[in-house]
């Protein structure tokens, strides 16, 4: 607290390395969320790349919310300039948290992912795509995105992955729009 406020550089180094050095998930937890509140979406790296190594890129479960204490804000930032490993690295996060990353569906419409060279990339992001129910962006948008891949998709499985997406996605449109049909009705 006080030594984050008088000294925050020297601080910092030394919650990197709580969040590098700690055995635990509790301890770990503590540490990242010191970290997040830096405000800097480079430091995710960090946080990220331990979720692995303490096997808590399983459906974990802390206090029955899962990485809910993971900033998806931050993810978002990070994944807005992560290259190579880096990149992998957030996608991976996006894998194993339950549900679209909201703050994250922009960067991956802007970024064009779905276009990625890497193949298990452009998978995980169809599914991600395939996950936007109105909250960072339309699903109409994340709809025209895929269907734009899949007249250039070579690759069957991911093919199959997007096309699968796609029809959430048409369900999902369809019950907004029965929905706001009804509302409409109802006034």
């Amino acid at each position: 607290g006080i030594i984050r406020r008088i000294y925050p550089d020297k601080a910092l180094k030394e919650v990197v390395n709580g969040v590098r050095m700690a055995k635990d998930k509790r301890s770990f937890k503590d540490a990242a969320e010191v970290l997040q509140s830096y405000r800097d979406p480079a430091q995710m790296r960090e946080i990220l790349s331990r979720l692995k190594e303490l096997e808590m890129d399983k459906e974990y479960d802390l206090r029955g919310n899962g990485l809910f204490w993971v900033d998806s804000g931050l993810v978002a930032g990070f994944l807005e300039t992560a290259q190579g490993n880096d990149l992998k690295l957030a996608i991976s996060f996006l894998e194993i948290e339950s549900g679209p990353q909201v703050d994250c569906l922009p960067v991956i419409i802007k970024r064009h992912l779905i276009d990625h060279t890497d193949i298990e990339i452009r998978r995980a992001v169809a599914i991600q795509l395939g996950n936007a129910d109105g909250g960072g962006i339309a699903p109409e948008v994340a709809r025209e995105t895929l269907q734009e891949r899949l007249r250039v998709e070579s690759d069957d499985q991911t093919r199959t992955i997007i096309s699968r997406e796609m029809a959430k996605l048409t369900r999902t449109i369809d019950s907004w729009k029965k929905l706001r049909k009804l509302r409409s009705e109802q006034r």
